[in-house]
C-alpha cells in the first residue's frame, strides 16, 4: 500500500465513524432523559439557586430536586466529588433539554480539540489518522455524548497537558493535567510525575488546577459537600460498593474478589467460599500494587524524555486500578493508545486500532427452533436485536407503541403503615442497570436495590427506595403482578411480547 492510498483509507475510515456517530447524536443531543445526565443537571441546578450541594448525596433529597428540574427519571449524586456541581453550572437556568444540547455541542467541542490536540503531539500523525484514533471507541463515544458524561472534556485537558509537557511548557503542563483532579481522580498519580527539584513549576501548576474547581465550589456552596463526601461517600466508592460491587462488568480487581469470596444473598449467592475480609484485603491489594506499577513506570518514561508515554501510563493504570470501569472511562485511553500508535505504521496499526475500536470476530451460532425443528445459521449481534424497536425501525400504532414513562399508572390500591399508593411510576432502565435482577436469588427478595433495578422511581407519593420494597413487600397479589405487567410493558414492546 502506497502511502498515498494509506492516507485515503485513513480518511475513508474517519468519515465512517463520523457517521456511526450522527444518527445516535441527532436522537440524543437534546434529550436530558437520557441516563447519566440528571446526575451532573441536578446538583448544577441546585448550586445555581443557592441550595444545599451537600443534602443531594442524600437519595431522597436528590429525588425531590430531580423531580423541580423536570427531568422525569432515575439519577444520584453518588458517587460524584462535589465539584462536578460546576459542570452545567452555565446552563442551570435553562430548560433540561435545552441544557443538554448546549452541553452536547461542548462535548463536540471538545472531540475537535482533542483530535488537534493529537495532531499536534506528532508528526507522524495524520489528521485523518488522529480522527480514527479518537473516535474508534464506538460504544465509549457514543455513550458519553448520549448520557452527558464529562470525561471527553477530561480527555481534552489531558491532551493539552501531555502537549503542553512535550513543549517545555511546565507551569501549564501540570495546571492541565491536575484541573480534571477535582472531578475525576484518574490523573492523580501525575503528582508523582513532578515530585523533583527540576519540575516544581509543573508541581505548582497541577496542585493549582486540582485544587482550583474545589475552592471554586467552597466559594459558591461552602465546604459542607466535601465533608460529606469524605465521610460517607469516598469510603464507600474506594471499596467498589457504589453499585452492585459483584458484577463483573466493573471489570475491577475488587469486582472479581468480591464475587469470588464474598456472600451476599440477593446479588451473590454462591461464592466460591465466604471470605470477605480477604475479598477486601485481595481487591485493595491487586489495585494498590497496579497503582504502584503505574507510577514507576510513567516516572520512568518522563525520565526518559517522553511524556506522552509518562501521562499515558498513568491513565491506563489507574483505569486498571479503578473499583469500577464503564464504558465511557475509556476514551481517557486515547492518550496510551495513541502512544502505542505512534510506533506502528502498516498492518499493525491498522490491527492495534481495531482492537482499540473493539472490533472483533463473532463466530456464527446454530439455533434450533422448538416450534418447527429447523436450524439457522446466525450470527447474533448482527441478526438480533435484543430490546424495544427504539429506533422506529417499526411503527405499528398498536404493537410498537412507546411506554409513557411521564405518566402515573394506576395498580389496586397498595398500603403501607401510614398512607397508601394507587399509582406508580416507572424509569427507563438499561441493562448494567438492571443487573441485580439477573444475578439475585431465587425466590426474589425486594430490597432497595431491586426497587432501583425495576426502575420504580415512585410508588404514589413514596420515592425512597427503602419504603417502596417495604410497601411491595406486604401488597396483594392482584397489585404486585399489575407491578409485574407494567415493568414487562415498559422494557418490552407488545409486539416482542406477542
Amino acid at each position: 500500500m502506497t502511502e498515498k492510498s494509506g492516507r485515503r483509507w485513513w480518511r475513508i475510515a474517519a468519515l465512517a465513524l463520523v457517521g456511526v456517530q450522527l444518527p445516535v447524536l441527532a436522537r440524543t443531543a437534546g434529550d436530558p432523559q437520557q441516563s447519566d445526565f440528571a446526575n451532573y443537571f441536578t446538583p448544577a441546578f441546585v448550586l445555581a439557586r443557592g441550595g444545599d450541594v451537600g443534602a443531594l448525596y442524600d437519595r431522597d433529597s436528590f429525588d425531590r430536586a430531580l423531580s423541580q428540574t423536570g427531568i422525569q427519571g432515575l439519577g444520584s449524586f453518588v458517587p460524584h466529588p462535589p465539584a462536578n456541581a460546576l459542570w452545567l453550572l452555565p446552563f442551570a437556568s435553562r430548560p433540561p433539554d435545552v441544557a443538554k444540547a448546549l452541553w452536547t455541542i461542548v462535548l463536540v467541542l471538545s472531540i475537535g480539540l482533542t483530535i488537534g490536540g493529537v495532531v499536534r503531539l506528532s508528526p507522524g500523525f495524520e489528521p485523518s489518522l488522529a480522527i480514527v484514533l479518537v473516535l474508534a471507541p464506538t460504544l465509549a463515544l457514543r455513550n458519553s455524548l448520549a448520557f452527558g458524561q464529562p470525561y471527553l472534556i477530561l480527555l481534552t485537558l489531558l491532551v493539552g497537558g501531555a502537549l503542553a509537557l512535550e513543549r517545555g511548557r511546565a507551569f501549564l503542563a501540570g495546571f492541565l493535567l491536575g484541573v480534571g483532579v477535582s472531578f475525576k481522580p484518574y490523573a492523580l498519580g501525575a503528582v508523582f510525575l513532578f515530585v523533583h527539584a527540576d519540575r516544581r513549576r509543573s508541581l505548582a501548576g497541577f496542585v493549582c488546577g486540582a485544587i482550583a474547581p474545589s475552592l471554586a465550589l467552597v466559594s459558591l456552596a461552602g465546604p459542607e459537600p466535601f465533608t460529606l463526601f469524605s465521610s460517607k461517600v469516598l469510603p464507600w466508592m474506594m471499596r467498589g460498593e457504589i453499585q452492585d460491587p459483584f458484577s463483573p462488568g466493573w471489570a475491577s480487581a475488587m469486582a472479581l474478589a468480591n464475587r469470588l469470596l464474598r456472600l451476599e444473598p440477593d446479588l451473590n449467592p454462591q461464592p466460591w467460599f465466604h471470605a470477605p475480609l480477604f475479598a477486601r484485603f485481595l481487591g485493595a491489594a491487586v489495585s494498590a500494587t497496579l497503582l504502584a506499577l503505574g507510577l514507576f513506570s510513567s516516572r520512568r518514561a518522563l525520565d526518559s524524555r517522553q511524556p506522552l508515554d509518562a501521562v499515558g501510563i498513568v491513565l491506563a493504570f489507574a483505569l486498571g486500578a479503578s473499583p469500577f470501569v464503564a464504558s465511557y472511562h475509556l476514551v481517557l485511553l486515547v492518550l496510551p493508545v495513541a502512544s502505542v500508535a505512534l510506533r506502528l505504521s502498516g498492518p499493525p496499526l491498522v490491527l492495534w486500532l481495531l482492537g482499540w475500536a473493539g472490533v472483533v470476530p463473532e463466530d456464527d451460532r446454530v439455533v434450533h427452533c422448538h416450534n418447527c425443528g429447523v436450524e439457522q445459521t446466525i450470527g447474533p449481534s448482527r441478526s438480533f436485536e435484543p430490546g424495544p424497536f427504539v429506533d422506529h425501525e417499526l411503527d405499528d400504532p398498536e404493537l410498537d407503541r412507546a411506554f409513557d414513562f411521564a405518566l402515573k399508572h394506576p395498580i389496586p390500591r397498595i398500603f403501607t403503615r401510614a398512607r397508601s399508593a394507587a399509582t406508580i411510576e416507572l424509569a427507563p432502565r438499561t441493562v448494567e442497570r438492571s443487573c441485580v435482577l439477573l444475578s439475585a436469588r431465587r425466590p426474589m427478595r425486594l430490597t432497595p436495590a431491586v426497587v432501583s433495578a425495576l426502575g420504580i422511581r415512585r410508588l404514589g407519593d413514596l420515592s425512597s427506595a427503602r419504603l417502596i420494597a417495604r410497601a411491595l413487600e406486604r401488597c396483594s397479589e392482584d397489585a404486585w403482578n399489575a407491578v409485574h405487567g407494567l415493568y414487562e410493558r415498559a422494557h418490552y414492546s407488545p409486539r416482542l411480547v406477542a
